[in-house]
């Protein structure tokens, strides 16, 4: 049943993008609300977060910006729900066009700076192309027009990359007319066949034992069907932890390397300095140049790079985390970070350079404001659930 109703989301969605592309704006929205409807009683943010995008996309081309940016906001919070990083960039680009068209700029200016850093991370050029395009207006208001020019040359160059995806998506669409030209055809055909009912009467019992073995072959067929789709998906599942875990093995390496390093480094440091009180002039010379050149090669930067590594492989966490807990302080999500790699306070003060009595004062000034009062619930596994 979830599977019809999702097939019902996506024609209805389709259905409705044809009609827009019509300009037959009232068959448009009939179907976008129709579909969205479906959606909410399934929660689907998936598509709650597409048809509530296109509604707003549509009235304002419509100029109606009260309804545009209703439906515009709606698929942002829903974009962020279900995490697509693409079409939460172009919501809000289309925002960032709602500003600019009611002379906000400068929340304009702040939604597509967000939409172009998404659009940057998934390396997405339509978004990308959108972002830039709603830039030009802004820089233009202000008369920047050497910034405009730079980013319509920029535009250029991700236009060209596009022509090829834009050619499938033509195809596509052809594909998905041909696909209502032939339903609408079968509606006309069923209609003439009840009209003509009377004269294909003796037809009946052979129709009859043709529809039966069609429902047999189909249920058969559509058992298979789920079966193999249920089959990739506990594969794609299992592959998916077995990456995760690999990378959380790499990114633990990584950090225990700069670790080891920094401590390498700074013991070798200590001895030399120990050395330099005995040694003559020359050599405490000699021996500064060295401590100097040792204490240039520690990772000063040791979160910055851990912080890149760790946002490769949990995409979600800060967001899921800030969602949670909103009033944690840039010190506190990186206690998380470390945490949800069960890093020790040992470790965790290498790389920090904070002694164990602050991180262990940091810890319990989390499980305070994150109110893990209960003794019986453990940080780290709380952190990991996240």
């Amino acid at each position: 049943e979830k599977i019809k109703s999702q097939l019902l989301l996506t024609l209805k969605n389709n259905i409705g993008s044809i009609y827009n592309e019509q300009k037959k704006r009232d068959k448009a929205i009939e179907n976008y609300l129709a579909g969205l409807k479906v959606a909410e009683e399934l929660n689907s943010f998936e598509f709650i977060s597409r048809l509530c995008h296109n509604l707003g996309k549509l009235y304002l081309e419509e100029n109606i910006m009260d309804s545009a940016y209703l439906y515009l906001s709606r698929s942002l919070t829903n974009r962020i729900k279900w995490g697509n990083l693409t079409g939460l960039a172009i919501t809000q680009g289309l925002l960032g066009e709602y500003y600019i068209r009611t002379g906000n700029y400068m929340e304009a200016q702040k939604i597509l700076d967000d939409a172009l850093l998404n659009a940057q991370k998934v390396n997405s050029s339509e978004a990308t192309v959108q972002v830039l395009k709603a830039y030009i207006k802004v820089y233009e208001h202000y008369e920047d027009y050497q910034s405009a020019y730079r980013l319509q040359k920029d535009i250029n160059l991700l236009n060209d990359s596009l022509f090829n995806a834009d050619m499938e998506m033509e195809i596509y669409k052809v594909q998905v007319q041909n696909e209502f030209d032939k339903q609408q055809m079968e509606a006309k055909l069923v209609q003439q066949k009840r009209e003509n009912r009377y004269l294909i009467l003796s037809f009946t019992l052979a129709t009859l034992l043709a529809i039966a073995g069609f429902i047999y072959y189909f249920q058969r067929n559509r058992y298979r069907n789920l079966k193999l789709a249920n089959d990739l998906l506990a594969l794609r599942k299992t592959a998916l932890e077995s990456d995760i875990e690999s990378k959380n093995k790499e990114l633990t390496t990584n950090v225990m390397y700069l670790i080891q390093r920094n401590e390498l480094l700074a013991d070798i440091m200590k001895r030399l300095v120990e050395a330099k009180n005995d040694a003559n002039v020359e050599t405490k010379a000699l021996l500064q140049k060295i401590i100097q050149d040792l204490g240039s090669l520690l990772s000063t930067n040791a979160w910055e790079e851990f912080e890149v590594r760790f946002q490769q492989v949990h995409t979600e966490f800060y967001t899921r985390l800030q969602q949670l807990h909103p009033d944690l302080t840039p010190n506190e999500i990186k206690l998380c970070a470390f945490l949800r790699l069960n890093m020790t306070t040992k470790e965790i003060s290498a790389i920090t350079n904070q002694n164990a009595k602050s991180l262990e004062m940091a810890r319990h000034r989390l499980r305070k404001k994150m109110n893990l009062t209960n003794t019986q619930v453990n940080l780290v596994n709380y952190l990991m659930e996240i």
